[in-house]
């Protein structure tokens, strides 16, 4: 389920920079550029909080998990 769900934000992010507006005409307003830009920057913070996120489960699996699992092998196994 996570990997599904991080997919789907990565895609979500990849369709928000790739937006485009269908105009009437070869020109954009400059509401319709900053409205862009904005999609942009918006997908790119998606993107990075993903990343962020990618790294804190993998660093919390690396610093609490693993050593929980050997503390109740070797401490708590050995008192039974």
């Amino acid at each position: 389920s996570l990997p599904d769900l991080s997919a789907a934000k990565r895609k979500f992010a990849d369709s928000l920079n790739e937006f485009k507006f269908r105009c009437i005409g070869d020109a954009e307003t400059d509401d319709e550029i900053c409205i862009a830009k904005s999609l942009q920057e918006f997908a790119t913070v998606l993107r990075n909080l993903e990343d962020e996120r990618m790294r804190m489960i993998e660093n919390a699996s690396e610093v609490l998990i693993t050593p929980l699992e050997k503390f109740r092998k070797e401490q708590i196994g050995a008192a039974k």
